[in-house]
């Protein structure tokens, strides 16, 4: 608003900044105008104003208009339903499953069908999922999840299980996903496992090692041929 001052103790008045009115618009009818130049206190608004308009008025003339809308928060709305699960990786002990096939009790899934019911009775590492959805990928293992003595991997794949015929757990660099100029480690694969070759890291050298059925042949030498 233009013109405006107080004197005083801070206490409005009319010959200082003119005559102050509010009109409120109710519904789409603007009411009578309020002379608030000296007033005090509050006005609560209806849910069906659309808006107030204030005049300031000096010697008669209006100096200034001011129309502020309303804005009145809405009533919340209902609250939705939750969103389906996704698909997850499901770690499965099988030890204890009672199959109605012909499958030993506590063996690998060996049918779709098995697998369902590996997905049902078996332990969880964690919480069960509950119902399967398609995507849900289950490991289903014996003996403990840190050192399974044999596992068996399958998909849901719509509305049914598919056995996943490869799988990665983590462990594994595979051709192809490692982009870089150098590959720096401290392996050292000294194995010695019978029929099997050896790839030993130490040091400043690289060896590689067959296997001939009674010792281990140097082949490769990699850096320091000392």
């Amino acid at each position: 608003m233009s013109q405006q001052r107080l004197i005083g103790g801070g206490t409005p008045t009319v010959g200082d900044y003119g005559k102050l009115t509010y009109f409120v618009t109710n519904a789409g009818t603007e009411g009578s105008g309020v002379d608030i130049t000296a007033a005090s206190g509050s006005y609560t608004l209806l849910d069906s104003d659309e808006s107030i308009r204030i005049n300031q008025i000096v010697g008669g003339v209006t100096v200034d208009t001011e129309t502020i809308p309303v804005v009145l928060d809405g009533i919340q709305g209902t609250i939705g339903t939750d969103g389906g699960r996704g698909a997850g990786r499901w770690h499965i002990d099988v030890d204890a499953v009672n199959y109605a096939s012909a499958t030993a009790t506590g063996a690998l899934p060996a049918s779709a069908a098995d697998a369902q019911e590996a997905w049902d009775e078996g332990v969880y590492v964690g919480t069960s999922p509950g119902t399967e959805v398609s995507g849900d990928q289950a490991w289903f293992y014996k003996g403990s999840i840190s050192s399974p003595s044999s596992q068996k991997v399958y998909i849901r794949n719509a509305s049914t299980w598919v056995v996943q015929t490869e799988a990665i757990d983590g462990n594994l660099i595979v051709a192809g996903t490692v982009t870089a100029d150098e590959f720096a480690t401290g392996f050292s694969n000294t194995q010695t496992s019978s029929n099997v070759g050896q790839t030993i890291i130490a040091g400043d050298k690289i060896t590689i090692k067959s296997y001939t059925g009674g010792a281990y042949v140097t082949r490769v030498i990699i850096g320091d041929l000392s």
